[in-house]
């Protein structure tokens, strides 16, 4: 039977007391310490997400930019090429004017030359008639048939060369 004695108490109160400092120095304080130093590197680890993050939203902010400078650049060099084409289309149409005005300014130059020569040949060609016809008027015998036969003449020379 079991017995409360004071003994019994005090025996029993002395191995609690011995178990309990035996299991708080072998138990107790290594899973605390183990406990600490998890909690330490779960911190540890969780600062270090937070500066990979920290450095990522960097990244991600510079890698922003660097897309808005590039789109800048873009329509600048966009811009910069629609000037340049359009200058170049500018002096392409100047060149082409100036050319057809010197073109046309040389065919009319040659158009008047070539009138100049026609009228000249044509009054050479006439002034040669009229000799030809006032030799003949003068050495023929019969004037009035011979102005006929000249008219005639002169008519056809002058009506065959225009």
């Amino acid at each position: 039977m079991l017995s409360i004695s004071p003994e019994n108490i005090i025996v029993t109160v002395v191995n609690l007391l011995v178990l309990f400092v035996a299991l708080r120095i072998f138990l107790f304080k290594p899973v605390q310490k183990i406990l600490e130093e998890r909690q330490k590197e779960a911190d540890k680890e969780l600062n270090e997400a937070k500066q990979q993050l920290e450095e990522a939203e960097t990244l991600k902010t510079q890698y922003e930019k660097n897309i808005e400078d590039t789109e800048v650049q873009r329509k600048k060099i966009l811009e910069e090429a629609r000037k340049s084409a359009d200058q170049e289309y500018q002096r392409i149409i100047s060149d082409a004017k100036r050319e057809a005005k010197t073109v046309k300014t040389q065919a009319v130059t040659k158009a008047e030359g070539e009138k100049a020569k026609i009228v000249k040949k044509a009054e050479k060609e006439i002034a040669d008639i009229v000799v030809d016809a006032a030799v003949k008027v003068a050495g023929a015998k019969n004037a009035s048939d011979m102005d006929s036969s000249l008219y005639d003449k002169f008519l056809e020379k002058a009506g065959g060369k225009s």
